[in-house]
This record gives C-alpha cells, sequence and structure tokens, in this order.
C-alpha cells in the first residue's frame, strides 16, 4: 500500500504544500526501459508483408491481436523510415534473419536504434525547459513531484510487449495491451498541491483558473475538476442518477452553502431533513422521500463544497475555443488588473510574486509550441483510463484528500496503468509533445517555487 503524504502548510497569504504519492514502479532510465525481446515467429507470409517497403505502395498491416506482433514490427519499420530512426539495410537484416535467437537479436537492435533517438529528443525537452527557467531554483521538496529517484517529470517513455493497459482497442482498431512505446506515469497518482484561499478571493480564483489550466496542457488534472466528473465522494448519492446534484445545486448555492452546512452539524436525521426541505423544496420533494437517512445528504454536501459551491471554481475567461497563447495572455492581463485596483489589500512581498508569476506564464506563451494542438495525433490514447486520470493538481482541501486516496485505491484494485502510446500511422512530428509537457511540468513548480515564498 503506498503512502499518501502532504506536507506541512508554509505561512503567507499564497502559501504551496506538496503533496508526493510515491512510485509503484520504479524506472531504470529517465526516459526509456530495456528493450523487451520478443519471440516473433513471424510466418513467410508476415514476412512479407513487412518486407514491402516501397513508401509509395506500403500499408501497414493492421494488428487487433497481440499475439500477432508482425503488425507493430511493420508499422515500426515504416514510422522508422520516415523518421530517419533506422535505415533499409537494418529492415532487411531484420527481415532475412531465421526464425530464431538471432532474429530477436535483430528485432532488439532496432527497438533499442529507436528508443535512443526518442530518448535523445526528450532529454534535449528537458534542458530547454530547464534553460527557459534557469534563474528560478526548484527546491528538493517541490522537485520530487517532478523528480523521484532518477526518472525526471514523472513520466517515462518506455518500449513494453504488453502491459496493463486494459483490453480495448486504441483509435487504430490495435490492442491497448499489445506492443508499443508509451508515454506512462511513473506512479498511479502523483499531485501537486497549491493551497491559494487564503489571499485576495478575485487574484485566487484567477490562480486556481490558470494553475488547472496550465496542468490539462500537460495531462494532469485539476482535483476539482475530475471530482465533478467522476463524483467519486458521492458513492451515497449513486442511487439517485445524475441529476440529484444538479438539482440541489440550483437551490443550494455558494450564497446559502454555509447555511446548510450548519444544518448538517445536527445529530437528529429528522431535524436535517425538515430543514434542508426549507432551504431546497423543490430537490427535497423529489428525492426526500428516499433519503432514508443522512448519509446521501452529507455526501452531497462533500460534493457541493468541492465543486459548485467551491468560491475558486468560477471561470471567468472562456476555455472553449481560445488558443494558448489567447488565453494565458487574458491570465497575465487579469493579474495585472489585479496589481493596480488591489494594492491595498496586498503586502509589496505579495506584489512581487504577482510579477515573477506573470513573468513565467510569459514565458509559457513566448516558448510553447502549438504544431502540438490541433490534428496533431502523434500520441494517442493507450490505456482504457487516461493520462490524466492518474496526475493531478490540488488545492490542498480535505475533501480532494479523500478523492485521492479513493482515486488511488480504485487504480490499484483494477492494476491499469494511464498511458500515451506513440501512433505509428501519424504523420505528424512526435517532438511538440515532449516539449510543451517538459515546459509545463517545469512552469508549474516554478510557480509553486514562487508562491512558496515566504
Amino acid at each position: 500500500m503506498t503512502t499518501f503524504q502532504i506536507l506541512p502548510k508554509a505561512k503567507g497569504a499564497f502559501n504551496t504544500t506538496t503533496a508526493n504519492v510515491m512510485p509503484l514502479q520504479q524506472v531504470e532510465t529517465p526516459f526509456y526501459a530495456k528493450a523487451v525481446k520478443s519471440k516473433l515467429r513471424l510466418s513467410e507470409q508476415a514476412k512479407a508483408k513487412i518486407g514491402i517497403f516501397d513508401e509509395a505502395e506500403y500499408v501497414a498491416p493492421i494488428c487487433n491481436e497481440v499475439t500477432s506482433e508482425y503488425g507493430f514490427w511493420g508499422n515500426l519499420c515504416k514510422w522508422s523510415l520516415k523518421n530517419d530512426v533506422i535505415n533499409k539495410q537494418q529492415i532487411n537484416d531484420f527481415i532475412s534473419s531465421p526464425i530464431n535467437s538471432q532474429q530477436d537479436d535483430k528485432a532488439l537492435v532496432l527497438i533499442n536504434d529507436v528508443m535512443g533517438s526518442i530518448n535523445k529528443t526528450a532529454q534535449s525537452c528537458l534542458k530547454r525547459s530547464a534553460t527557459i527557467f534557469s534563474d528560478i531554483e526548484i527546491n528538493e521538496v517541490l522537485a520530487q513531484w517532478f523528480k523521484v529517484d532518477d526518472s525526471e517529470w514523472g513520466m517515462n517513455v518506455s518500449f513494453f510487449q504488453q502491459g496493463e493497459f486494459g483490453n480495448d482497442c486504441d483509435e487504430n482498431g490495435e490492442s491497448n495491451d499489445g506492443m508499443a512505446i508509451r508515454l506512462a506515469s511513473d506512479c498511479f497518482v502523483g499531485t501537486l498541491s497549491f493551497d491559494i484561499d487564503n489571499g485576495n478571493p478575485k487574484i485566487s480564483n484567477t490562480l486556481y483558473n490558470m494553475l488547472t489550466d496550465l496542468a490539462s496542457l500537460a495531462y494532469k488534472a485539476s482535483t476539482f475538476e475530475m471530482i465533478e466528473h467522476y463524483g467519486v465522494i458521492a458513492w451515497d448519492l449513486a442511487d439517485f442518477g445524475e441529476d440529484v446534484i444538479t438539482d440541489f445545486a440550483k437551490e443550494i448555492t455558494q450564497e446559502n452553502f454555509d447555511e446548510f452546512s450548519k444544518i448538517m452539524e445536527s445529530s437528529e436525521y429528522n431535524e436535517i431533513k425538515d430543514e434542508v426541505s426549507k432551504l431546497a423544496p423543490k430537490a427535497m420533494a423529489k428525492y426526500g422521500l428516499d433519503f432514508h437517512d443522512e448519509l446521501p445528504l452529507r455526501s452531497l454536501q462533500e460534493y457541493l463544497d468541492a465543486t459548485k459551491c467551491l468560491s475558486l471554481y468560477v471561470r471567468k475567461i472562456p476555455k472553449n475555443n481560445s488558443s494558448i497563447t489567447t488565453l494565458f495572455a487574458a491570465y497575465i492581463q487579469e493579474i495585472k488588473c489585479h496589481l493596480r485596483h488591489v494594492k491595498w489589500y496586498i503586502s509589496e512581498r505579495e506584489q512581487k510574486k504577482l510579477n515573477s508569476i506573470v513573468m513565467v506564464i510569459q514565458r509559457v506563451i513566448d516558448n510553447y509550441d502549438a504544431s502540438a494542438e490541433g490534428d496533431n495525433n502523434a500520441w494517442i490514447n493507450g490505456s482504457n483510463i487516461s493520462l490524466y486520470e492518474s496526475n493531478f493538481i490540488s488545492f490542498g482541501t480535505s475533501t480532494e484528500d479523500y478523492f485521492l486516496d479513493n482515486m488511488q485505491d480504485n487504480n490499484q484494485c483494477t492494476g491499469e496503468l494511464a498511458c500515451l502510446k506513440l501512433n505509428l500511422h501519424s504523420e505528424h512530428d512526435y517532438e511538440p509533445l515532449l516539449k510543451n509537457i517538459c515546459l509545463i511540468n517545469t512552469a508549474l513548480i516554478a510557480l509553486a517555487q514562487i508562491i512558496n515564498q515566504n
């Protein structure tokens, strides 16, 4: 059983703590594991399919069976040729080798060459992001979220023969559990926590939205958004359908949530039910007869507290249809507006922090590779669960801790890992995504470092 630890909060208007779930797997090298020898046992027919390397005619075979490995090797050869990773002579040596250990050795050489090329690119992306934020010194406590032992940024690019990625198929019709090159998370649940709700509410809201959007760019989620998506804390409401929370949220809002919470302090269920009926008459008329104790209402209280009635959980800047540059330029303008209009509420030290935050976001805008967006499908989801579901930023509330514990237990029970998979059918460059994830992860750590300053 892994442990979930939240470190003590620092003093100050905008404090930061870190929460770190220790990895369930250790990775030997930062970006790729050793290649796995595959007992190919290719038939002559399969060899013939792979052996056609006229780029104008070659159509990569689609493989739906994990045991039919020639599909992966054929696609890998074609992708490697297109990306100048290996040459035709290497492929011919691989195809023409006998069906024995010699063919395994040729396969090992081929995959090592591919992984070596990807590793070189990933290391370059890491160095680039470190250079961009070289003037911000990261302390060891914060760095642990993005470096576990010798593995950097909580990710690794690995080659697996097969793994616990679910038995569904990806968008190319290939099994998630088959052979693939994957960008995976080192641990089931890893979190970075920002305590930002002690300062000016408008500033806290801006920081909340900004951090949430930054995290999503690096395939991380805001814990609050995941709670709203999955409703993990609302087990006692599961029998009442999806509308129960929406119906109660129409009547129990941020304005009267404190009154609702005070009602829930009573130990008498009948008294709780009567008072809540006054506060939310329509919702209680619809669901109240099916509530046989206070547990559904307590779950409702926790859920609303974490999402609908959270003062931070307000989006002012439209996210849809906004480019990254436009979105984060708007955040910069909001922070500058706060600096102009709320100076009498915040100290000179907090003003300095906000100016430093603007600097970090501006560097993200200047260095973000937009070519990774849109129809770029160089990396696709390669698991039944997404990478987004395994890495979080949170805001240090007890409700989030409860959610993360549930998420950790659930992932341990299913035993599935989340990953992105290198799309060997794609015509797009695989580097921009690695570049952006390194950039955003480093930016998040830089922001944590700034906010944590006393």
